[in-house]
C-alpha cells in the first residue's frame, strides 16, 4: 500500500478552520478559561496557511524528562510528571517523527523559561511558588485540571505550609537567584534539507 500526500487547496483550510473552531468551541463550554479569538475562523484560516506555505513552522513543547533534577516542582508535584510523561513523548521520538511525515529537518532549541514571563502555563512560575497557591492559576493550566484533585490539594497545602516555615527558601534558594530555568521546553523548528 503507498500514501500519496496531495497539496492543499483554499477550500481544505477552509473546512479545516471549521473543523477547527467548531472543536473549540465545543472545549471552551466545557473550559471556560480558553480566550475566545480562537472561536473566529478568520483568523484561524491564515494560521493553518502556514502550514501549506514554505515557511519555517515551530511548534513549543514540553518533554519533562529533561528538566533539571533540581527542579521543586517536581519534588512538590511528581503526579504532574508523572502525568505528563503518559502525554508528550520524548523529544527526539518526536523530532523523528516529524522529520519522518514532513520530509523537513528538525532543529532542537532549548527554551529556558524567563523568571518574569507572563504566560501562565504550567511552569510559569518556577521562580513564584506563591502563584501555585492559587486555584486560578491552577485552572488555566492543563497539567493541573487533568489530575486528581486530592493529589493536588495534599501537594499545595504543603507547598503552603513549606512557604510560610521558610522551609522552601531555605531548600530552593539558588533557584531564587535565577533568571531562566530549564524545564524541559524545547523548540522545534522546520528546516528545509
Amino acid at each position: 500500500m503507498s500514501v500519496r500526500i496531495l497539496s492543499f487547496t483554499k477550500k481544505h483550510l477552509e473546512d479545516a478552520a471549521k473543523l477547527f473552531t467548531r472543536r473549540y468551541k465545543e472545549m471552551r463550554s466545557k473550559l471556560v478559561i480558553l480566550p475566545s479569538q480562537y472561536e473566529n475562523q478568520d483568523l484561524i484560516l491564515p494560521l493553518l496557511q502556514v502550514l501549506v506555505d514554505d515557511e519555517p513552522i515551530v511548534i513549543f513543547t514540553a518533554d519533562p524528562r529533561l528538566c533539571p533534577q533540581d527542579c521543586w516542582l517536581r519534588d512538590y508535584f511528581p503526579f504532574l510528571y508523572e502525568a505528563v510523561y503518559k502525554v508528550n513523548p520524548p523529544i527526539k521520538d518526536l523530532k523523528m517523527r516529524f522529520e519522518k511525515i514532513s520530509s523537513t529537518r528538525i532543529e532542537v532549541i532549548t527554551f529556558l523559561v524567563p523568571h518574569d514571563i507572563r504566560d501562565g502555563f504550567s511552569f510559569s512560575g518556577w521562580r513564584k511558588p506563591e502563584k501555585y497557591l492559587d486555584p486560578l492559576f491552577r485552572a488555566g493550566t492543563s497539567a493541573f485540571t487533568s489530575v486528581p484533585q486530592g493529589l493536588v490539594t495534599s501537594a499545595i497545602q504543603r507547598l503552603r505550609t513549606d512557604l510560610e516555615s521558610g522551609t522552601w527558601r531555605e531548600e530552593y534558594r539558588d533557584i531564587l537567584e535565577r533568571s531562566h530555568y530549564g524545564g524541559g521546553y524545547r523548540l522545534l523548528v522546520t528546516r528545509k534539507r
